[in-house]
């Protein structure tokens, strides 16, 4: 008995040090793309304010952005977080305010292209019978410029409502008065 309570033991520390692994790694990839944003910005000889921790929006919802970029002769760009650990996940985004967070099914191809990057070949599971619904703030100050809600970590794919169809976005697309971005893409049209 003493020791299969030792190998369930070991089993539980083990997931729970996976699940931990995973967080942090997502949180370390927020903290790095603001330091890469900062040098990005500060080459073209503008300023970045952090207004709220990039790590609080993984844990909750609030309103107001949590980095303001200002370029000179651009128009300023206001960029807020995507809540939550959605790296190996679907995003459907309902409104201004939900999104529907799904597995995939199964891997048709052994590579895992991301949202930003290449399409997807992917079959997703429904929506209604796998998807969790998610509270996101799409809540951004009265200043001036341009809404940017940052997905970071990058899901595998990002869905929108357009009308009544669900229709694939891709970074840069516009929707709910805001733009959508991956923070590879992000950097990426920083430097042009």
């Amino acid at each position: 008995m003493k020791v299969f309570l030792t190998i369930v033991f070991y089993i539980v520390v083990f997931f729970v040090a996976l699940k931990l692994w995973r967080v942090l790694g997502c949180l370390f990839h927020r903290l790095c793309f603001v330091a890469k944003l900062k040098r990005a910005v500060k080459r073209k000889g503008g300023s970045v304010t952090v207004l709220h921790c990039p790590l609080r929006s993984f844990f909750s919802v609030y309103d107001g952005e949590d980095v303001l970029l200002k370029i000179p002769k651009e128009k300023p760009i206001k960029i807020k977080f995507f809540p939550g650990w959605i790296k190996s996940k679907n995003v459907s985004l309902q409104d201004a305010s939900s999104a529907i967070i799904s597995r995939n099914l199964f891997l048709f191809t052994p590579h895992q292209a991301r949202f930003g990057t290449v399409k997807t070949k992917y079959v997703s599971s429904s929506d209604a019978f796998n998807g969790k619904k998610k509270r996101y703030s799409s809540v951004f100050s009265n200043r001036d410029g341009e809404n940017v809600l940052m997905f970071s970590p990058s899901p595998i794919s990002l869905k929108g409502l357009e009308g009544n169809k669900q229709a694939e976005l891709d970074s840069g697309a516009l929707i709910y008065k805001f733009s959508v971005y991956s923070t590879k893409i992000f950097l990426q049209k920083l430097d042009r």
